[in-house]
């Protein structure tokens, strides 16, 4: 799994206990995963218990822009831009893609 993760807007290097670690306490955190490999995937199935749809979604980036309600969250994929230097100017380097998923569940 390559990605970083922030708390407290400290950065360190994303892995899979110290993700586990943060939910099961309910710390709040950002997740910037670098693609999604298998142990990603392992990770935003069984640690986020996302539906296999929303997990299918964040494998393949660059589809198209939407909303998806399940059980218990609501998921949004995106597509956006940023502002590249000209060194940066490659094909593969023009969009970046995001997935968002939120709970929706009441206590």
């Amino acid at each position: 799994m390559q990605g970083t993760l922030i708390v407290d807007g400290a950065k360190t290097q994303a892995t899979t206990g110290a993700v586990a670690n943060l939910v099961s306490s309910g710390a709040q955190f950002w997740l910037d995963l670098d693609g999604v490999d298998e142990e990603a995937a392992d990770l935003l199935a069984k640690t986020f218990r996302l539906h296999p749809l929303a997990v299918e979604d964040a494998e393949h980036f660059g589809q198209r822009p939407k909303i998806d309600e399940f059980d218990d969250f609501t998921c949004r994929s995106s597509l956006g831009q940023r502002r590249l230097d000209v060194s940066e100017l490659r094909s593969d380097a023009i969009t970046c893609s995001s997935l968002s998923c939120a709970s929706t569940a009441v206590s």
